[in-house]
């Protein structure tokens, strides 16, 4: 989660700045993550399944612990793959910048 302060701070250089300002919430967020260790559980009331049969998880849920930091780890290699990076004042503000034309970005 990002530090207040980041948060004010990113928000008045993109006024500052004339940016586009835009928040979203991602909808099923948790059922799009990626769980990195074995889960089962109970089926939930209704379900026909033999009795003592568990489901094993292959993505988070919303009532799991786990699904938040799942969600969090999957969102940033998503985005550490599209070039984007951590801001070292806080790693929760991540900074895109397009490479300028003719420079050598390395790759």
């Amino acid at each position: 989660m990002a530090h207040p302060t980041a948060i004010r701070t990113v928000l008045a250089w993109g006024v500052k700045n004339g940016y586009f300002i835009h928040q979203t919430d991602i909808k099923l967020a948790f059922i799009s993550s990626e769980l990195q260790e074995v889960v089962y559980m109970s089926p939930p009331p209704g379900c026909e399944e033999p009795n003592g049969f568990v489901w094993w998880l292959h993505s988070g849920q919303y009532s799991l612990r786990q699904s938040s930091a799942a969600f969090a780890k999957t969102l940033l290699r998503r985005l550490y793959e599209f070039r984007f990076k951590a801001a070292s004042a806080d790693e929760c503000v991540l900074v895109y910048r397009e490479p300028m034309e003719g420079a050598n970005d390395g790759s």
